[in-house]
């Protein structure tokens, strides 16, 4: 509230969002959350899926012996395969394990960090905010002496006009 027009909490809303050291930080913890379900997921048996199908054609052409038609082979040499995988983590578990553990780890501080760099932020808007009130009451201040100062003088040229002062006091009530 004060001389300035800018409430330090709306301001941290809008900042937060477009500082550059904020998204950096907000990405930084976003990235440590999905290193982390990865290594989550590392942890989970896998099932895989594939599957063939093709044909080939053949011809010798030492022999003097007729070949079957290009039709025919490729029906009659018709191959097909489906096959389904399932693979459990059960002999490199422990090294799954260390890994989603750092992983949780550096998510912790990547948050952390975040953290920080939120109340840093909050810290310096809170500080300009304050800045900025104390130059502008130290500005009311010195229009108020300028206004004042200048009063004076007029005061020190109208008594000058009337030979009550002297030259020098006009000239130091000048300066």
């Amino acid at each position: 509230g004060g001389l300035f027009p800018g409430d330090p909490r709306t301001i941290y809303e809008q900042a937060r969002w477009e500082t550059p050291a904020m998204r950096i930080s907000d990405f930084r913890w976003r990235e440590s959350r999905l290193a982390y379900s990865v290594a989550k997921g590392q942890m989970l048996p896998r099932i895989s899926a594939s599957g063939w199908y093709g044909s080939n054609y053949f011809r010798n052409f030492d022999s003097d012996k007729a070949t079957a038609s290009f039709s025919s082979q490729m029906k009659n040499n018709l191959g097909k395969q489906v096959g389904i995988s399932l693979s459990v983590p059960i002999f490199t578990g422990l090294n799954r394990h260390t890994a989603m553990n750092r992983s949780r780890n550096a998510m912790r501080i990547a948050e952390q960090e975040n953290i920080e760099a939120e109340r840093l932020l909050e810290r310096e808007i809170e500080q300009a905010v304050l800045d900025v009130e104390g130059y502008a009451r130290e500005y009311a201040q010195a229009v108020k002496k300028t206004v004042y100062q200048e009063e004076a003088h007029r005061a020190n040229q109208v008594r000058f006009d009337q030979g009550l002062i002297s030259a020098l006091e006009l000239q130091n009530s000048t300066n």
